[in-house]
């Protein structure tokens, strides 16, 4: 495998900075978190699209730029690393698009694709339920057939983005006499439908972007469904792979780190934070040494991709290791922050406007999200070691 870049790949890196170094205001890159740990700014999102970098990967006869996936990373990385407030269109352009253009009907690619390249369309994720998380395939929300339509009834929580979204990716039970695996469908749902009902959830971090969403007779018509009736667990299962492929999780940390960096650079002002103590320095160096690590398993899954290859247990390698890696790490600066590190982000005291100690937050978060860190070990057990499913 080859990770060396391109002159042309490495000029879309310099021209990607570049933009950010003039358009990357403190005003962006100071919004509030969602829980993907990047900021959502619709205004933010059309500036991208307007320079064709949303989907540049894509076909050009859906919006795209017919770019490869190495170019994407870099695109990917870049917004994240610099802090880009890139979370209104990120679920839709890396998860959601990819699987509409390999399972969804030509229909939904034309209406669907070219919306999301044009920042005008977010998708939020319709997994878990109140008593269905890593049990996934056990979920409940039910879809029963009334002529050209599906009612959907039940309930979605932990749902990322809801609250600016256009569409949810739902996926439902529509048939109840068959293995749990086998009865799932996935339907493409407008958030606007009679009968959805959002409620936004406050968590500990007051990070928004949590909610939970009742769908109470719900229509939805037959051309909204995602790949195959009652096969959509192989749509669920590559639509998580996507998401847990991704080099958001590591490539946020280079900017909080670099930030921290500075921080204590100008106010050290004791043996605990002080640089020049080797305690200290030793803990910063293994910060940097697992962020690059997780950069690389990155790195090796778009490789991966580019090559036609299918990334399953790589890509829960990549998962576990990134989400492990930001708890790490932002535990590692609290505790060389002191107590000052653990002082709210709104307060005018709380170093680097509290992004260490929102990190920690969604560090946790991290591990749970896309199949916790139990679930990746299980599937890297299974289906990279050989090991018999317990």
């Amino acid at each position: 495998m080859d990770f060396s870049f391109t002159p042309e790949q490495e000029k879309l890196r310099v021209d990607i900075g570049e933009f950010l170094e003039n358009n990357l205001t403190s005003e962006y890159k100071n919004v509030l978190y969602d829980v993907a740990g990047v900021g959502v700014s619709k205004e933010f999102t059309k500036m991208l699209a307007k320079n064709g970098w949303i989907g540049m990967q894509w076909p050009e006869n859906y919006g795209g730029a017919g770019m490869g996936i190495m170019e994407y990373v870099i695109y990917r990385e870049e917004m994240v690393m610099r802090g880009a407030p890139i979370g209104y269109h990120l679920t839709a352009e890396n998860q959601m698009a990819p699987s509409i253009i390999i399972n969804g009907t030509d229909e939904q690619k034309q209406r669907i694709i070219p919306s999301i390249a044009k920042g005008e369309m977010s998708i939020c994720i319709g997994y878990s339920e109140p008593n269905t998380g890593s049990d996934l395939a056990s979920l409940q929300t039910r879809a029963d057939e009334d002529g050209d339509d599906f009612i959907i009834n039940g309930v979605k929580t932990w749902n990322s983005g809801a609250i600016h979204s256009e569409l949810i990716w739902l996926a439902a039970r529509t048939n109840h006499d068959v293995p749990k695996h086998k009865g799932i469908t996935v339907f493409l749902v407008e958030l606007d439908s009679p009968g959805i009902t959002i409620d936004p959830i406050q968590n500990m971090a007051r990070i928004g972007g949590f909610s939970n969403i009742t769908f109470d007779n719900v229509r939805v018509p037959k051309s909204n469904i995602v790949g195959e009736l009652d096969q959509g667990w192989y749509v669920v299962a590559q639509n998580l792979d996507f998401e847990r492929s991704g080099i958001e999780r590591v490539a946020s940390n280079y900017s909080i780190i670099y930030d921290f960096l500075e921080y204590i650079k100008t106010h050290s002002n004791n043996t605990r934070n002080n640089v020049g103590n080797s305690l200290v320095r030793n803990r910063i160096a293994d910060m940097f040494i697992e962020v690059e690590v997780g950069r690389y398993l990155a790195y090796n899954i778009a490789w991966m991709q580019s090559k036609g290859l299918v990334p399953n247990k790589e890509a829960s390698i990549s998962k576990v290791f990134g989400a492990e890696t930001t708890k790490r790490n932002s535990q590692a600066m609290l505790e060389i922050l002191g107590m000052y590190g653990g002082v709210d982000y709104t307060s005018h005291y709380s170093p680097i406007q509290g992004k260490v100690l929102r990190s920690w937050y969604g560090g946790i978060s991290s591990t749970i999200a896309a199949g916790t860190s139990e679930i990746q070990r299980n599937i890297i057990a299974m289906r990279g070691l050989g090991l018999p499913r317990t």
